[in-house]
């Protein structure tokens, strides 16, 4: 099985897709293992269906399976599945004798419910869907998924009505069946908004003619699930006071992708307006809590007597308590966004949860109508037994009208805080303690956090300095929205939070917030302990946008850079990358291949063009592109336009198989060959192709939307097509390409193609490598390289401050040997490139051989090994600027990349 399914299968998502009429593939080409190709990991079928050509094998590919259903036959072609008539889990394994491959696949009892359903339907399909949630929960029992169109659905016409879940039931938000993307990979929560409304009726006013509990779960465990939904305007009073959002009583849901917007807990014992969790242990993910309000404690959350749960990449912005309760004649409140607590009497077990990645935000204790308005304007806990653990978590801009701007313990709570950060959060007048108090026996542990507050710094490797975030002006971003790259708590990359947490800490997380890889990639020195080196807060400061510049025919060669370095022909290249970044000009081609487009399908893919014939060390051993043509397929049929670095579609007769060349030239195994553009578009980036010769439309032809493969990241909404903007003219002059870049803005990874050097070397008479013609091409680029530079420069201050948060890396594909390449791949002038990295505090003048982390090993005045050779004595080559961009990006490697791992160890 490969690494990918195997990590896919470990991190389980549980529904993925629903066919009514599939055509499956599995490719088991001579010589090699079968791949399974489709099904997908983790992809759903209805129960008891009859599935078609599920699966195709040849040869002596023999198909086996465990858990339900049946397939005819079990060798040889397979025709139909049946699956099973309930809920289950099936595992697809397709073994010949060079070995095998495995997936698994899930059956389940699918509830629809579209509120644009005309009434009186049973809830079998889109086309029959009930048109109440309420019919499609009624219906659903154990092991039922319940799925929703988009929408906005009312829980009845009576304020104890409510929207009540079933154990064991999922039920899901996000679908669109007018838009055709009814299936679970073309759900999108996102844009397909699904409201759960306590507006009964329909006034839009926040009072006490809505519901009381929008949502309610009780007794279910964690198979119950609710994900992709907006729950708001739920109104909690008349004694019913606690969680008008979501009220959970000795339960432990699954709450994912969900936004709490607009609740209100009302009167004295009004707690947790968005949720309140009561002897109940929820896991809570990726959720938004916003302006919510509670007239008691916990504006938007409170967990109560033993409620012990998970909240992980979370955002609690802009809740409050108003202070409704009276006692002595002002309003007791606590929390303005969350209040853990054993409750109101001390006899019954405190809450513990837990908070990791999470954002607390904008949140207060505010006046009330009996001047309300208390303790702790971010979180509040109270009691014996409750020890809540914060773990890389951002509290700023929270305001408590009295102690503890942004954390307030007392009666005993013992909370523990660990890489987070506290700044900018504030009490009333004459109260202290802006970032935690800890009060009437309360004890707050705190380390590897930024606190700007004294008693803290600098004991237990705590710091009291500016995290420098991005935009606390613009909490959300420019896109108006939590959990996405631009939001403006983010921190920069000269902030001293950076690598400045301990990774080594008990549920430390290895993604941030959005999801990003928590990496060491800054050139200061690690304050902090462990592998990865966690930055303190919720954001980790990563690079929100690369630029790849590839020169064509930029050899590195002494006999062609020094006359041209001594005479001062290149300052940008000395002042940016060779005294302002890191450089060497000892970076190696492709092994085989100094061509244009070989060379650059193996920047592109990670992938040599041949395979390596023994890898002792290093993976997917057998990977490669086999592109050996420095063109497209012209003459060949299919025609050249038909033609992808994946093979060629067989249109009419298989649309899900690739198929290759007879050769075995053009990808062996006919699998689809992932790149950057993939990696960086599945996770709702933007990415560009900028290109200075006409053939690479290849590469644009098999990443379009036609050719590209299906979004492979959760919440599956980005499409086949990974180029947001592509250009492309065979001009020597890429001015124009550097204009398309100032007019579309920055994407988040850009390739740049400059092909000036490798036109001035093929130009015979007059130029030739070395030549005069081929050195001022050099200088041109050169130039080029300052407007890029300028662009990002001086847009430092401006909404976007790509200074901070861009890196620039160039290389080149090939050198030359007077008039042509390719021909001597062993020979320096071919094969001896340049390898320049430029960022903001990226180390200064060093050679990126210094600092690669014993990943790469210079190889002198040879070649360089093969990749036959292990791991640790390869050179850096041309393709390891990619995977150290997406490394930079805090994103994973390209799946079935051979050339990576390049890891920059930055002091």
């Amino acid at each position: 099985m490969s690494i990918n399914k195997i990590l896919k299968i470990s991190i389980m998502i549980l529904f993925a897709y629903v066919f009514t009429d599939i055509a499956i593939a599995l490719d088991c080409p001579d010589g090699n293992a079968p791949v399974i190709t489709s099904p997908n990991d983790n992809e759903v079928y209805l129960a008891g269906g009859t599935f078609a050509d599920l699966c195709k094998a040849t040869g002596d590919t023999v198909i086996t399976w465990s858990g339900g259903g049946s397939f005819d036959p079990t060798t040889g072609s397979c025709t139909d599945y049946t699956a099973p008539s309930t809920k289950g889990t099936v595992t697809i394994t397709a073994t010949n004798s060079y070995g095998s491959d495995q997936v698994e696949i899930k059956t389940a009892d699918i509830i629809y419910v579209d509120e644009d359903a005309a009434p009186g339907g049973g809830g079998t399909s889109w086309a029959d869907a009930f048109d109440t949630l309420q019919e499609g929960l009624s219906a659903a029992s154990s092991g039922n998924h319940v799925w929703v169109a988009e929408g906005i659905y009312k829980p009845g016409t009576l304020t104890t009505n409510t929207f009540q879940l079933e154990d064991g039931v999922e039920v899901y938000g996000g679908f669109d069946p007018t838009k055709s993307d009814d299936t679970w990979a073309e759900r999108d929560y996102i844009n397909n908004v699904t409201t759960l409304s306590g507006d009964i009726d329909g006034d839009d006013t926040l009072n006490n003619t809505n519901s009381h509990h929008v949502v309610t779960c009780q007794d279910a465990n964690s198979s119950t699930v609710l994900d992709g939904f907006t729950i708001t305007m739920g109104f909690a009073d008349s004694g019913l006071c606690d969680g008008a959002g979501m009220k959970i009583t000795s339960a432990s849901p699954t709450v994912s992708n969900c936004i709490f917007k607009g609740n209100r807990a009302y009167g004295g014992d009004g707690d947790g307006g968005g949720m309140s969790c009561l002897y109940s242990s929820p896991t809570v993910t990726n959720c938004i809590f916003l302006n919510n309000i509670a007239g008691d404690d916990g504006g938007a959350l409170v967990n109560s007597k033993g409620s012990n749960g998970t909240f992980t990449n979370c955002v609690f912005y802009g809740n409050n308590t108003n202070g409704e309760n009276v006692e002595g004649g002002q309003g007791k409140s606590n929390g303005g966004a969350i209040w853990n607590t054993c409750g109101e009497t001390y006899n019954v077990a405190g809450s513990s949860p837990k908070f990791i990645n999470c954002l607390i935000a904008g949140n207060s204790t505010v006046p009330g109508s009996n001047n309300g308005g208390k303790n702790g304007g971010g979180v509040a806990n109270k009691g014996a037994d409750t020890d809540p653990v914060f773990i890389n978590c951002t509290f700023t801009a929270n305001t408590a009208n009295w102690d503890g701007g942004g954390m307030c313990t007392k009666d005993y709570a013992e909370p523990t805080v660990i890489n987070c950060i506290f700044w900018d959060n504030s009490t009333g007048a004459g109260y202290y303690d802006v970032a935690i108090c800890d009060k009437d026996y309360g004890a707050t542990t705190v380390s590897y956090s930024d606190l700007d507050q004294s008693g803290y710094a600098p004991d237990d490797n705590n710091i009291s300095q500016d995290p420098n975030f991005a935009d606390s002006g613009d909490p959300d971003g420019p896109d108006n929205r939590f959990l996405t790259c631009d939001d403006g708590f983010r921190i920069c990359f000269d902030s001293n939070c950076v690598d400045a947490g301990n990774g080594t800490a008990t549920d430390a997380p290895e993604t941030d917030i959005l999801g990003f890889e928590r990496v060491d990639i800054r050139a200061v020195t690690n304050s902090g302990q462990g592998t990865p080196y966690s930055d303190m807060g919720a954001y980790e400061a990563v690079v929100e946008h690369a630029i790849f510049i590839s020169v064509d025919g930029f050899g590195s060669h002494s006999s062609y850079l020094d006359s041209l370095l001594a005479a001062g022909d290149l300052p940008n290249m000395k002042d940016y990358f060779m005294d302002g970044g890191m450089w060497t000009d000892n970076a190696r081609a492709e092994y085989t291949f100094t061509k244009t487009i070989p060379a650059h399908t193996t920047m592109i893919t990670g992938r040599p063009v041949d395979k390596p014939v023994t890898v002792p060390v290093w993976p997917n051993s057998t990977t490669h592109h086999g592109w050996e043509y420095n063109d497209g397929y012209s003459g060949y049929t299919p025609s050249r336009a038909e033609w992808m670095l994946h093979g060629y579609y067989k249109y009419a007769t298989n649309p899900d198989k690739w198929t290759g060349n007879e050769n075995n030239y053009n990808n062996p195994g006919n699998l689809y060959m992932a790149s950057p553009f993939d990696i960086v578009h599945d996770r709702s980036m933007s990415t560009a192709l900028y290109a200075n010769k006409d053939k690479f439309e290849l590469f644009e032809r098999s990443y379009n939307a036609i050719y590209g493969r299906d979004d492979q990241v959760p919440p599956y909404i980005d499409g086949k097509d990974k180029m947001t903007h592509y250009t492309n003219n065979s001009s020597t002059d890429p001015n124009y390409l550097i204009s398309a870049l100032e007019s579309t803005g920055m994407d988040n990874f850009v390739f740049f193609h400059f092909r000036g050097p490798d036109s001035a070397g093929h130009l015979n008479p007059g130029g030739g490598w070395g030549s005069t013609a081929w050195d001022n091409a050099v200088i041109k680029v050169d130039n080029y390289l300052a407007k890029i530079f300028d662009m990002v420069k001086a847009s430092s201050n401006e909404d976007k401050p790509w200074y901070y948060n861009t890196v620039v890396i160039m290389t080149a594909d090939h050198g030359g040997i007077d008039y042509n390449h390719g021909g001597s791949p062993a020979d320096l002038r071919e094969c001896q490139l340049p390898f320049g990295v430029w960022g903001h505090l990226i180390p200064k003048d060093v050679d990126p051989y210094d600092y690669c982390d014993l990943s790469r090993k210079d190889p002198g005045s040879v070649r360089g090994p093969n990749y036959n050779t292990s791991f640790t004595d390869q050179p850096i080559r041309h393709a390891d600027g990619v995977d150290l961009a997406l490394n930079l990006m805090g994103l994973p490697e390209i799946d079935g990349a051979l050339i990576k791992g390049m890891k920059l160890k930055l002091p």
